[in-house]
């Protein structure tokens, strides 16, 4: 369990073998030095009335503490950097396996779900990775230095020690797999209880208009019981494995007591040993109770690690197609089991401009996104691979960044670098080059949106409503961009209205009744 934890430090093992072995190391000093130094205070320094060996000590004893805490301020700062590399990291792997997801499961699961899959869990693991992997080892260390310090002082009495082992042992055992198996289940439910979360604080102006605030908290809240009512039930488990193990750790406190107070009466241990004795004992159950604490904790970690993991296998391999035309043969088209479009056949050749008309809810965009390769098709249908594809969908998110970054405007050629200028001259967006998008005005937005989709070179051009929220004078303008740089390409394009733009279409394919008919 622990080695799969330490092999996330893998990018970045120096620097987590240094945070960690470092930490364990100052934790094996003080616990091995404080013994002695008591020891030899109390035997040699106080009782043979040595003030010189006294003075020693105590200013020893200062520098290696001051020494000591100045050391963990340094070892707090590199843990937190490794921290967030490692966040870094895990979050820049969970997006790539995002983006390679099915479209069909990340419209299922929606943003918010994914949000804690691809930050909130990654970010909760690598802190608490680098945390537990640091406390594990300094406790480790610290035992085996307060053991050493225990056994050289008196071994009989150490021996008694070795009854807890076993029983910690089976204790582990026992409350582990329980905790890793609710561990997963708390993991889903907080992760659909973000995305209710999310949809709930979306409703803002609707709740507000129609009065709904009690049902969409009701609907949040039902979900937020189920993720409680989860995280409860792990933190029981959790209780009960660590109270069993307090009460046993605390009856072999009392007889290791008994033993030492035993040895001093009989004169086999001296004063000072005793107080170095107990001194290296607690030191000792300190690390014990450590690591007993932190067993519920690797498991729910473990757990955790296993969830992120299994998010790549959702992943899909990108397929490639040497296709030019798309032909639809008999194909349902839908989300899951809900087909919206039954039976479909139809084939659209190169260079052929498509029209697609319909009602609400006929699947216009649904078959818009079919033939971009977000809804899988029968085998009998093939379209071309998405590097050869550009579409405008709705909705079409832009990330944070500006409309140069979304065009990758400095990557293009020169050539192209020269027309997409004047693309934004007409479309009044050349000064907004550096500007984001996302504060645009919605006609604005759907312009650039345009400009992005004909800035890509492509065989197919897919376009949901271009001319939404556009203003009328702007409207010629888009169009007469895209027949220009879409000459002898194939093009797939929903309109509302705007009928003085069909004559561009050499062919209209009609949805009615989950049907397709092309003309």
């Amino acid at each position: 369990m622990l080695k799969k934890l330490v092999n996330l430090f893998q990018r970045h093992k120096k620097l987590a073998w240094f945070v960690i072995l470092a930490n364990a190391l100052i934790a094996l000093t003080k616990t091995v030095v404080d013994p002695i130094v008591l020891k030899l205070m109390v035997d040699d320094a106080l009782t043979n009335k040595n003030m010189d060996l006294f003075l020693i000590l105590v200013i020893l004893s200062v520098f290696l503490s001051v020494g000591l805490r100045t050391g963990l301020y340094f070892i707090a700062i590199y843990k937190q950097k490794l921290i967030n590399k490692m966040t870094s990291d895990k979050t820049g792997e969970m997006l790539g396996v995002y983006f390679q997801l099915p479209y069909q499961k990340v419209n299922e699961k929606g943003e918010g779900y994914y949000i804690s899959r691809v930050y909130d869990e990654p970010a909760k693991v690598s802190q608490q990775v680098v945390g537990l992997s640091v406390s594990v080892f300094e406790a480790m260390l610290s035992l085996v230095g307060a053991l050493a310090i225990c056994i050289y002082l008196s071994w009989e009495v150490t021996f008694a020690l070795l009854i807890i082992v076993p029983v910690l042992f089976a204790l582990s055992r026992k409350y582990g797999s329980k905790i890793v198996r609710l561990s997963e289940l708390e993991g889903e439910t907080q992760a659909s209880f973000r995305e209710d979360m999310i949809r709930c604080l979306e409703t803002y102006k609707l709740s507000r208009i129609f009065s709904l605030q009690q049902r969409v908290s009701q609907s949040a809240l039902r979900v937020l019981g189920t993720h409680l009512d989860s995280n409860y039930e792990r933190n029981k488990t959790s209780q009960a494995y660590q109270t069993l193990s307090n009460i046993f750790l605390s009856l072999a406190e009392s007889a290791v007591l008994v033993i030492a107070a035993l040895a001093v009466f009989f004169g086999s241990m001296t004063v000072g040993g005793l107080l170095a004795y107990m001194s290296g004992f607690w030191k000792m159950m300190n690390s014990i109770v450590g690591l007993v604490e932190q067993f519920p904790k690797l498991a729910h970690l473990s757990a955790f690690v296993d969830r992120i993991n299994s998010l790549k296998d959702d992943a899909e391999k990108p397929l490639t197609s040497v296709a030019n035309n798309v032909v639809l043969q008999h194909a349902a088209i839908g989300y899951g089991a809900e087909h919206i479009l039954k039976d479909v056949s139809f084939q659209v050749d190169k260079g052929e401009r498509c029209l697609i008309q319909g009602g609400n809810g006929s699947g216009k965009s649904t078959l818009l996104h079919a033939i971009s390769g977000f809804i899988p098709l029968n085998a009998e249908s093939h379209i071309p691979d998405q590097s050869r594809v550009s579409a405008l969908l709705a909705p079409l998110t832009f990330f944070k960044g500006s409309l140069r970054e979304h065009l990758k405007f400095d990557e293009l050629e020169p050539s192209a670098q020269m027309q997409l200028e004047c693309i934004l001259k007409d479309f009044d967006l050349l000064d907004k080059l550096d500007d984001d998008p996302q504060h645009f005005s919605e006609g604005q937005k759907r312009k650039a949106q345009v400009a992005l989709s004909l800035a890509k070179e492509a065989d197919v051009y897919i376009f949901d409503e271009p001319l939404a929220a556009v203003d009328t004078n702007s409207k010629d303008i888009i169009m007469g961009w895209i027949n220009r740089c879409t000459q002898n390409k194939t093009v797939f394009m929903v309109l509302h209205g705007d009928e003085k733009y069909h004559r561009d279409f050499n062919r209209h394919l009609a949805l009615s009744g989950g049907q397709a008919s092309l003309s």
